[in-house]
């Protein structure tokens, strides 16, 4: 499932046709009906982006420059030009990487397999908490791959325990692993009244250049630099479910976007600003792609930036 909704997005389109050529638009629309999650979400945003930037000025889709790659758009407004690539950023490799869905889907699995109840279950898995600081480590949880699970957690002894549950489900009981990489304890309460999980935040940044944020705007200002473009220059960071996006850092203990896209900003000053779009629940209580608002922030590689007024406008504006 997208972001947006098909309602919202096949209007967007179709304004769009106005300023994209047929090419590229039919590139979009085989990438939003397609099966690759990436690109679905990559497309719904360039997509909105461009509809909204067609509203507030001239829009000139990958337009023909001197250099060898083809950067979104070139905007123009009565406050300035500027060149923009559009991105989206996620926490998708994280998720790979410490795959407690998938581990949390196959316990659910198993313990249905055997006629429980999962709500008397919890999940718990350690991580290296002890070693986060900012400038150290990323975060990581202490599970094995999704093709080991059935080896190193989902075992005999596992079985064992929950042959143990079924014979007396009225008795509390744990099972736990602690064996190199791998530590998880999963425990029966019959008291319980929902299934639940217990792991460390892998999602949080403590390094302000290894990261999914700064990676996607390295990649971008790169394209930037290869248009050889020697007007403004910036990228519209969107957010394809990343939580670094959407949280604030706690000063000194680890970051937030801010940190890491002004440090992307110090290193390439070839790039003049940054402006982050999201989503937001438009507070009507009700869930879904129809129920979303966008918000947007702008970041100009200094105050006095003469990308401050263009990108400030742009932020202010592109609310909906």
């Amino acid at each position: 499932m997208g972001i947006f909704s098909r309602r919202n997005l096949y209007p967007m389109l179709v304004e769009n046709a106005r300023f994209v050529r047929q090419r590229p638009l039919s590139e979009h629309i085989k990438r939003l009906n397609g099966s690759d999650p990436v690109q679905r979400v990559t497309t719904e945003w360039e997509a909105v982006a461009l509809n909204g930037l067609s509203k507030l000025g001239r829009v000139d889709h990958e337009p023909r420059l001197p250099g060898t790659s083809k950067p979104d758009v070139l905007f123009t407004h009565a406050l300035g030009t500027a060149l923009m690539d559009i991105t989206s950023v996620s926490d998708r490799g994280l998720d790979l990487q410490n795959p407690i869905d998938r581990l949390s889907e196959r316990l659910v699995e198993l313990v249905q397999e055997r006629g429980l109840s999962t709500q008397h279950f919890r999940l718990e898995a350690k991580g290296n908490w002890r070693e986060l600081r900012i400038g150290g480590p990323k975060p990581r949880l202490f599970i094995p791959r999704k093709k080991d699970f059935d080896t190193a957690v989902f075992n005999k002894a596992f079985h064992r325990f929950l042959e143990d549950v079924q014979k007396a489900r009225g008795h509390k009981r744990a099972f736990s692993i602690a064996k190199g990489d791998v530590q998880v304890t999963i425990t029966y309460d019959p008291s319980q009244s929902y299934f639940s999980t217990n792991y460390l935040s892998y999602t949080v940044p403590f390094s302000v250049t290894q990261n999914t944020i700064y990676a996607a705007l390295e990649d971008k200002a790169n394209q930037l630099k290869l248009s050889q473009f020697t007007g403004l220059k910036g990228v519209l960071l969107c957010d394809g479910g990343c939580d670094a996006l959407n949280r604030r850092g706690q000063r000194g203990l680890n970051l937030d976007a801010s940190d890491i896209i002004f440090k992307f900003l110090a290193d390439y000053k070839l790039v003049d600003f940054v402006m982050t779009m999201l989503v937001e629940s438009d507070r009507s209580g009700r869930s879904g792609p129809d129920h979303l608002r966008l918000m947007a922030k702008a970041y100009p590689l200094r105050p006095d930036s003469p990308a401050a007024p263009l990108v400030g406008y742009l932020s202010e504006r592109t609310h909906g």
